[in-house]
């Protein structure tokens, strides 16, 4: 009895030191509500996921809901019909792709929003037949870097960088697309994940997870290093989380559950999975699965139910998604503490903030001029992509509004400000007429910019960490400036004086040759930019910045100076110079397009093709191909 009685003690002292496990795990980070009360577009919670720029982007039933840390700004999805994808056949998936663009599918429907602009693409089809040259899309999707992939009617995956392979046949609905380096791996419906050689589209492997086809509903894959790849698979009995390995070229099943399995997010250590009944972490290291029983909402503990979409962003915050409920955010630096009566969140929160390594982004949130908000305008969307805003004379007198993309805790960023363009020294905001708002915003109010090139820099300030964005901002001269009607009055009225005054010939064939010689200094300063380009079209990122700084000229004068002189900034120079030489690579033959664009600089084949299209109305291989043929 006495034994019975010490085995029945034992077991209750390991239950409960279990559950204390369980607890210090779950209970670990503190969550906090981001509803419509807050802005959100919507309480019903599809996709999360990060842009380029740093913005949160929130996919809801009504809308997509773009979220810089301390507002949003709702774009109806109704704005938009989309094309039919013949293919897709599952629910929400949403891709960040090159150049602001959030690709949202749903159900056999592909819509596209520009971030930048805030606005749907009105024809996403031609959209997707610039980036691929095709127009027979069924499907498409994004792969890591933001390439967009898209199946064709006849069975082919064509690239935006101008590539195009044969599918395999027989292997069911294509449903996830990944790649690496050498491969891009295809996930079908049948389980079987087929690796395909990204250069010649040849296959060099297939594997199969199950046997059956008890998953074969829908599927999502999330990369989590290492060549190891999840997948969630769901079917009529339920949802399975399964591990690829690439370099072993195995599968292996992580858990499986009687429901339905819903989105997972990957962050360096940990996997976080939510399912229609639960959430789940997942040991990315040892692949050790376990369920999450409560979450702490602002101290209380709750049931992690409902819960539709999971992300983890590059700050390291968690972000949940309900079918309800709005959002669910934590940092890691959001823990519960020990004691029981804590004020709040911020409150406990600030006392850890000395430690704090998370990146902050800050960009500029709204442009406003006479309280009128410039978002959606075409000087913004350009903003959003190349940090530079181009104002009207009329516009100069701006106020800028700055966010820091500080998710964990916003009001606790600290800023400085400089214009670099007048002064080396960071000021207080209040130097410039600034101030730094409740919800942690920068507003730079009345900046009032002369006519002309500016930069205006902000650093953002956490702890010991500084983050600097700089903002160009170039005000357009006023037709009185373009216009110098007094000084053409005064020239004609010399030159009248000179010919009533018999000024001999001679003295206008001196200025002739003075012009001259004025056009070939100008003729050199080309030649020399263009000399300095071509010695570093091997360079990727050989920037105006470089340029101008081997021209011993300022980045300002530069642009004015080719501005004036051949009608385009330096940037477009350098770009026309990568493209004409990248036509001569390409039309000898010897290089593929990918050797091509990384042997002209550009940072990917896939941008060289949209300057292409941009600059030729043609992708490369069909340009090359106009110019053999004499189009």
């Amino acid at each position: 009895m006495v034994g019975l009685l010490r085995h029945i003690i034992i077991m209750c002292v390991f239950l409960m030191w279990m559950g204390n496990g369980i607890r210090a795990q779950v209970h670990q980070m503190m969550f906090e509500r981001i509803d419509t009360y807050n802005g959100l577009g919507d309480d019903r919670v599809y996709h999360i996921l990060q842009v380029a720029d740093g913005r949160m982007a929130i996919t809801t039933h009504d809308a997509v809901s773009l979220y810089d840390a301390v507002s949003f700004r709702n774009i109806p999805l109704s704005r938009s019909e989309g094309i039919r994808l013949d293919a897709y056949n599952g629910a929400y998936h949403c891709y960040v792709g090159m150049d602001n663009l959030l690709w949202i599918k749903d159900n056999h429907r592909l819509k596209c929003l520009d971030v930048a602009s805030m606005t749907f693409v009105e024809d996403v089809a031609a959209r997707l037949s610039q980036l691929t040259g095709k127009s027979d899309v069924v499907d498409m999707f994004c792969d890591l870097e933001g390439n967009v992939w898209c199946i064709t009617r006849d069975n082919h995956i064509v690239g935006s960088d101008g590539r195009s392979f044969a599918l395999p046949k027989g292997k069911g609905e294509l449903q996830d697309l990944m790649d690496d380096a050498k491969c891009l791996y295809l996930f079908y419906s049948n389980t079987e994940v087929v690796a395909m050689d990204k250069s010649s589209g040849k296959i060099l492997y297939s594997v199969r997870a199950l046997d059956d086809d008890k998953y074969a509903g829908t599927s999502l894959v999330v990369p989590v290093g290492k060549g190891r790849y999840y997948q969630l698979r769901n079917g009529n009995d339920g949802g399975v989380c399964l591990c690829f390995d690439s370099n072993t070229r195995l599968w292996k099943t992580i858990f499986e559950v009687p429901y339905t399995v819903h989105t997972l997010a990957v962050s360096p250590r940990m996997a976080y999975v939510v399912t229609r009944e639960d959430m789940w972490e997942i040991n990315t290291t040892t692949d050790e699965a376990h369920v999450v029983e409560h979450l702490m909402l602002e101290g209380t503990p709750i049931l992690p139910k409902h819960m539709n979409t999971v992300f983890v962003d590059n700050q390291g915050g968690v972000w949940l998604g309900s079918y309800a409920n709005g959002l669910l955010y934590s940092h890691p630096s959001h823990r519960v503490p020990d004691v029981q009566d804590i004020v709040g969140l911020e409150d406990y929160a600030r006392d850890k903030m000395t430690d704090a390594v998370y990146p902050l982004m800050p960009i500029v949130t709204d442009v406003t001029v006479g309280g009128v908000s410039l978002l959606g305008s075409d000087a913004v969307a350009a903003m959003f992509m190349s940090d530079t805003l181009h104002l009207e004379y009329s516009q100069r007198d701006v106020t800028l509004t700055f966010s820091s993309l500080n998710y964990p805790l916003p009001r606790l960023t600290r800023y400085l400000v400089r214009m670099a363009d007048i002064d080396t020294l960071w000021h207080s905001p209040e130097d410039f007429g600034g101030v730094v708002d409740d919800r942690g915003c920068l507003v730079l109010g009345g900046m009032n910019f002369s006519s002309g090139s500016h930069s205006v820099e902000v650093r953002a300030v956490l702890g010991k960490a500084k983050y600097d964005r700089t903002l160009y901002v170039i005000v357009e001269r006023s037709w009185a400036q373009n216009i110098p009607l007094y000084v053409s009055i005064f020239i004609i009225m010399v030159h009248v004086v000179l010919w009533l005054s018999g000024i001999d010939r001679r003295q206008d064939e001196e200025e002739e040759v003075a012009q001259q010689e004025m056009s070939d200094a100008d003729r050199e300063f080309i030649n020399k930019a263009r000399s300095l380009v071509v010695a570093n079209l091997g360079a990727k990122g050989y920037s105006v910045e470089q340029l101008s700084e081997d021209l011993c000229m300022e980045r300002t004068g530069v642009y004015k100076k080719m501005n004036a002189l051949i009608g385009c900034s330096p940037s477009a120079f350098i770009r026309s110079i990568r493209l004409e030489r990248a036509v001569e690579l390409l039309s000898a033959g010897t290089m593929s397009v990918q050797d091509v664009a990384e042997a002209v600089g550009f940072n990917s084949a896939s941008y060289m093709s949209r300057c292409f299209v941009s600059e030729y109305g043609a992708t490369p291989l069909e340009y090359v191909k106009k110019i053999k043929e004499g189009c």
